[in-house]
């Protein structure tokens, strides 16, 4: 890009660098804070920020369909690769992290609130496979929905 200067290839190699530090920080962030690792990583651009939390707010308040890049993108009347692009610049994570988040977070609060089947808090946190949504929740939590509910019922 240096070397052609073709048009716009200032702002493309700006970006990429912003791109690259964010995973710098990330890397960093996911050393030193195992269990925090959905801190946001924060540039102060007003408008990319406006952009970014209308996703999440999108995310929050339908993180219960099914949902892709795609479908969040027209939710919030934006291509899918401009998106994706600006939600990860100004979070740090992709959209498909971030909701997943938002799930567990859901899951974690149904597991220690209501006494209901696996399977059922599966579903109402968007998830149509519960063995889907067990790998998931052990991957993110360390440990099983069962046993995080035990642990949080002591």
């Amino acid at each position: 890009e240096v070397e052609q200067q073709q048009q716009g290839w200032r702002g493309e190699v700006a970006f990429t660098l912003l791109s690259l530090l964010v995973r710098v920080f990330r890397a960093m962030q996911e050393q030193t804070e195992t269990k925090q690792h959905h801190e946001v990583v924060r540039f102060f651009d007003p408008q990319i920020e406006k952009l970014a939390l209308r996703a999440k707010t999108y995310i929050e308040e339908n993180y219960i369909n099914d949902l892709s890049c795609e479908i969040i993108a027209r939710g919030v009347s934006l291509s899918p690769s401009y998106l994706a692009r600006v939600f990860q610049f100004a979070t740090g994570f992709s959209l498909m992290e971030y909701l997943t988040y938002v799930r567990m977070e859901q899951a974690k609060k149904l597991l220690q609130t209501e006494e209901i089947p696996i399977y059922l808090v599966a579903d109402r946190v968007g998830y149509n496979s519960p063995n889907y949504f067990t790998r998931v929740f052990k991957k993110q939590e360390g440990i099983s929905p069962n046993e995080y509910r035990q642990l949080k019922t002591l």
